[in-house]
């Protein structure tokens, strides 16, 4: 019994430390792997907001604080998810776009460009953002206005929109992640909307959708377009889009690089009172669980590719109908009719029957055969015809005449 326990304990001691091993050379790898991370744009006027908030609830990414201009492509070496507050007071340069758009090239990005209403100095706060969309040839744009509620807000202020977490259906790209657990509304404070353009038209992201686009953020049914400031916007219309629905955060997902970008009317950080608020004005909110489940969305879009469907090939086969002209050859036939009188001298001995017989006109025809590609139609036979019918007449009274005579 002895002897057997000394023969299975070394072999039962090799097998857990060969597991062992495995598990510590596993948790090693996974030590080693660099964490997604995370950028906040500080450097272009954007408020600190609730950012210590955020970074202190989701911990499993890292955060890096951008606060230094120029923004070049070493400071965006290792970002994996760059967000950019509403409130770009101060605008993109030339250098700062041009890394900006290098590094999305690279592949497997998120960028979220947050804007603001056309309240005060709002206008140029769009620009700056559209000028970002608009530069890394992305569709989506954020409108030149405002969207109010006069029924769903907080604190009995219509700039204090809420809005409701409803993205699209969309299961390859898992936008299930951003509405798990969400309950509640979130605050979009001072919102404008967001629309898209082809480059030539812009378009209601309500009514008119384009391959690619993810509409996340809602409003109620009662909201409504109003502009404080010029520029005028480019698809509303104030005191015309009234009580109706509009896009307040939407995503437009590019699958040949796998990156995804976002416009929204409202920052997720700093501004005045930003997404993240989980309580306002009596409200309460589901700010902070839906910029949590938009960091796990990205993360999971990151890490783990979406495939988009095969799209089904349509074979479309076309018959085409040759008309053939005939020629077809019309044979017309020309009679020609020569009359020749023929006076007998009557003599006495002769019968009456045989006087009408030696006084005749006789018709002699001559057919001619004509052959042409078009049918013409003749008068020669009608005329013939007429002419041939007098004769005959003429024939018949000088019979009858002389019949009189005799």
């Amino acid at each position: 019994m002895n002897a057997n326990l000394n023969t299975t304990l070394p072999a039962t001691l090799i097998l857990v430390l060969l597991i062992g091993l495995m598990i510590v050379s596993i948790n090693g790898v996974v030590a080693a792997q660099d964490p997604i991370v995370v950028a906040i744009d500080l450097a272009h006027g954007q408020s600190s907001k609730y950012v210590v908030f955020m970074q202190g609830n989701i911990t499993w990414v890292r955060w890096k604080n951008i606060t230094e201009r120029p923004i070049t492509s070493e400071v965006l070496a290792d970002v994996d998810i760059f967000i950019i507050g509403g409130y770009i007071d101060i605008p993109y340069s030339v250098e700062e776009l041009t890394a900006l758009n290098e590094w999305l090239n690279q592949g497997n990005k998120v960028l979220w460009v947050s804007g603001d209403s056309d309240y005060g100095t709002g206008p140029s706060r769009i620009n700056n953002a559209n000028a970002v969309l608009e530069f890394i040839e992305s569709k989506l744009r954020i409108e030149h206005g405002s969207v109010y509620d006069d029924i769903n807000n907080a604190g009995r202020a219509n700039y204090r929109t809420l809005a409701r977490v409803m993205p699209d259906n969309i299961p390859w790209l898992r936008t299930h992640i951003i509405s798990a657990g969400i309950t509640k509304p979130v605050l979009y404070h001072g919102t404008s909307c967001v629309i898209w353009t082809d480059g030539v038209n812009y378009y209601d992201t309500v009514n008119k959708t384009f391959d690619g686009l993810i509409r996340i953020v809602w409003t109620y049914d009662a909201a409504y377009y109003s502009e404080n400031n010029p520029p005028a916007g480019w698809v509303y219309i104030p005191g015309v889009d009234t009580n109706r629905t509009f896009v307040l955060l939407a995503g437009e997902y590019i699958p040949n690089k796998n990156n995804l970008i976002l416009a929204s009317g409202e920052s997720p950080y700093g501004d005045y009172e930003p997404t993240w608020s989980s309580f306002y004005y009596g409200v309460e909110l589901d700010g902070p669980k839906f910029v949590t489940n938009m960091i796990n969305w990205f993360i999971s879009i990151i890490t783990e590719p979406p495939t988009p469907p095969e799209i089904p090939t349509i074979t479309i086969t076309e018959t085409i109908y040759t008309t053939t002209t005939a020629l077809f050859t019309t044979t017309r036939y020309e009679t020609i009719t020569t009359r020749v009188t023929v006076t007998a001298t009557v003599v006495s001995e002769r019968t009456i029957p045989e006087i009408i017989t030696e006084t005749k006109t006789t018709r002699i025809t001559e057919i001619r055969l004509e052959t042409t590609t078009i049918p013409v139609p003749t008068l020669d036979v009608a005329t013939t015809a007429i002419a041939g019918i007098v004769t005959l007449v003429i024939g018949l009274f000088i019979g009858s005449m002389i019949l009189k005579r005799r």
